[in-house]
């Protein structure tokens, strides 16, 4: 064995294992093959990954050993062994068919897994002990694995055996934990002092590391070491130049552990290996780790992992690819007690991100799969939006609009719904009498509503553009006014609209009339300074009133002596007073 294979043995191992005191075992057909092993092998027969690899490792290593192999199982016809050569290779392949079927039956014989470790440690195998942790070990579930390698290092069979019992008995163990967290700190030691060394790290080495890692999660996640061991594997995949793997893991790591010691260091890994564009690898990822989710039948995990997902608003590429994965694979989200919202949060953001088709796909899946949802609704109307301007699929969106309020009469942005028909209708379609209709409907159907007052407006913009004729206009700004009061802010532009309207037709009383009645509603100081001085000078400049015209600018400067125009007033209202005294004198 080599050095750098030794040092690996002491550091990995903790202590190094004296071959001598492992009796030799021979190969023994009639007492190796009995039932038990037969029986063993036929346990794998539903499974075609494993068969595969027992097909592999039987077939191209042992090449002297004659199997049958098909949909029943497998049925060992003849052993022979004629050189250490084939002895060597069928005793790999033997124990890694034992160690695939301890995945499926972990009862499985203790004596057979001793009898193989034996027979490979005893062979003339070239770096035996990598061989057996390389080809055996990592086939193993993570209590047997536990188990060999204490067995490897202690005789002692009363304390092996209670080794075994503590291990099948309970299902979980801080101290077998915290060991097996050991074993796989030592050996990535090892896997980086290869690597400073300069030294070429071993192909097997580097995978059953990887695979090391990767048991862990399954068997301890989340527990003590699991911020450790994610950090480290994200890490590791880096190295092996496999990002998406490693993008994955910080995923992971930020969803299920936020308040981990590591979290600011993933966070910024992750967003140094997050690439502009999507990726379809990214979406396969996703879906198996979802799989992976779904197959320990635990959906509060799923919903769990879309519902970080969701708030991820950061990683829009990430998000981007799960609701894409969504869409493709919506049986996940059916099984979802919040599915409805995971869904509709998904949709907000991608329309955010203006990401139309994926957004519109995803409403049409929860209309789908939760057409009584109290969301739908929302989801429906965000629709529209889409069609409109992202789509500019404008009569698709009009006649989206028209079922949405069919549909949800009584949801609170029908009204809007209705209104955003009139705004197709005028400002993409240009159809003026098709939206002006609409926006009656507006003001009939949802009188007393924002919506209503908005549209008034818009009808009397739209007669503003027709004609000169300022009536109908007037009568929409009036209603405003009258109706719709409790819209303070619209009372007021209203009734500055109208007066602008006065003023044009020479109605200058009128024009007075209608900026003095913009002051009941109580405007900030700034409105109501502007309204004081507007009116004082359609009052000098227009109607001639000085008397009038001076009233107002002196209530201007009794209320807001502060104002910035106050300077300009008072020498305005000096120039008026002059003008008045002038005239009287004339007068006299």
């Amino acid at each position: 064995m080599s050095d750098s294979l030794k040092t690996a043995e002491n550091d990995l191992f903790l202590q190094p294992i004296d071959l001598e005191k492992i009796p030799a075992f021979q190969l023994d057909e009639s007492a190796f093959f009995q039932d038990d092993f037969a029986d063993s092998l036929q346990i794998m027969k539903a499974d075609s990954i494993l068969m595969d690899s027992v097909k592999t490792h039987i077939l191209d290593e042992a090449p002297a050993i004659e199997t049958e192999i098909d949909s029943y199982g497998v049925n060992i016809k003849r052993f022979p062994i004629t050189t250490t050569e084939f002895a060597d290779s069928a005793s790999i392949a033997a124990t890694d068919t034992i160690f695939l079927g301890m995945t499926i039956q972990p009862e499985f014989k203790i004596k057979m897994i001793e009898d193989s470790l034996r027979l490979l440690l005893s062979s003339q195998i070239n770096d035996s002990l990598a061989s057996v942790y390389q080809n055996a070990l990592y086939k193993g579930m993570a209590k047997q694995r536990i188990w060999l390698i204490d067995s490897l290092n202690r005789v002692d069979k009363a304390e092996k055996d209670k080794l075994i019992d503590s291990l099948t008995n309970a299902a979980y163990d801080q101290e077998m934990e915290n060991r097996y967290f050991q074993y796989i700190i030592s050996l990535r030691k090892v896997f980086e002092a290869n690597r400073s060394a300069g030294g070429k790290t071993s192909l097997e080495l580097t995978d059953f590391l990887q695979k090391e890692y990767e048991t862990y999660l399954n068997s301890y996640f989340p527990r003590a070491h699991s911020s450790q061991v994610l950090a480290e594997l994200a890490r590791f995949y880096v190295l092996q130049d496999q990002p998406q793997k490693a993008k994955l893991i910080c995923f992971k790591h930020l969803v299920f552990l936020p308040r981990s010691p590591y979290f600011a260091s993933e966070l910024q890994l992750m967003k140094k290996l997050m690439p502009p564009p999507a990726s379809r690898t990214d979406a396969d990822i996703l879906l198996l780790q979802l799989s992976d989710i779904e197959s320990m039948s635990s959906m509060h995990a799923a919903e769990k992992y879309l519902s970080a997902l969701v708030e991820l608003r950061n990683f829009p590429h990430i998000a981007f690819l799960t609701a894409e994965f969504l869409n493709t694979h919506s049986r996940y989200a059916s099984m979802l007690s919040n599915g409805d919202q995971i869904m509709e949060k998904f949709q907000v953001m991608l329309k955010e991100r203006n990401l139309a088709i994926t957004a519109q796909m995803m409403t049409k899946r929860l209309e789908f799969f939760y057409p009584q949802s109290p969301i739908l609704a929302e989801a429906q109307f965000r629709n529209i939006l889409l069609s409109r301007h992202h789509f500019r699929d404008y009569e698709g969106a009009i006649q989206q609009a028209e079922d949405f309020i069919s549909r949800f009469p009584a949801y609170h942005k029908a009204p809007e719904a209705q209104l955003l028909i009139g705004q197709i209708y005028i400002q993409n379609l240009r159809q003026k009498l098709k939206a002006l209709e609409a926006y009656r409907k507006v003001t009939e159907r949802y009188a007393g509503t924002a919506q209503a007052a908005e549209a008034h407006f818009a009808r009397a913009e739209i007669y503003l553009r027709s004609s000169r004729n300022y009536e109908p206009a007037l009568g929409e700004y009036e209603a405003i006014a009258s109706v719709y009061a409790h819209f303070q802010a619209s009372a007021k532009e209203a009734l500055a609209l109208k007066a602008i309207l006065f003023e044009k037709e020479g109605n200058f009383e009128k024009a007075i009339e209608t900026y003095d009645r913009i002051l009941e509603f109580k405007p900030d100081a700034e409105e109501a300074a502007t309204v004081l001085i507007k009116s004082a000078q359609i009052a000098e400049k227009k109607l001639k009133d000085l008397p009038q015209a001076a009233l107002r600018y002196q209530k201007f400067l009794q209320v807001y002596p502060q104002h910035a125009q106050s300077k300009s007033i008072k020498s305005r209202l000096l120039s008026i007073e002059k003008k008045m005294e002038k005239i009287k004198k004339d007068r006299n």
